[in-house]
């Protein structure tokens, strides 16, 4: 016979376990990746909507707990970033792409690809 599916992991909130509930297949295949916060969650569930109906693997970067807990409320495939567990960080979407909050957003992001494709995804 065949063998039993496999209940996906929790949600935590920990990279690893996203990655291996949007890609069960492990490493080796596409992820595709956003990240926001909850100012963004109408974009994010857009995202979501037609990752989900384009068949994709998908994977959220929540860059704060609220949208974390929206996303996943919702049943999407997200995970906290680094900046979302710094309580002293805030994206302010007015800020210009030199601001503070800005470049730290671009860094995350870069430093989170990274990361993924490190552990074996594309």
């Amino acid at each position: 016979g065949s063998a039993p599916l496999r209940e996906p992991p929790p949600l935590d909130g920990e990279l690893e376990p996203a990655l291996a509930r949007a890609a069960p297949g492990g490493p080796g295949g596409l992820v595709v990746l956003t990240f926001g916060d909850k100012g963004y969650f109408a974009a994010l569930s857009n995202f979501v909507a037609h990752a989900r109906a384009a068949g994709v693997p998908y994977l959220v970067g929540a860059v704060d707990a609220d949208a974390f807990r929206e996303l996943t409320l919702h049943g999407a495939t997200a995970y906290l970033t680094p900046l979302a567990r710094d309580a002293a960080y805030a994206f302010n979407p007015s800020n210009s792409h030199d601001s503070n909050s800005w470049v730290r957003f671009a860094r995350m992001r870069t430093g989170e690809v990274a990361r993924i494709v490190r552990l074996g995804y594309a």
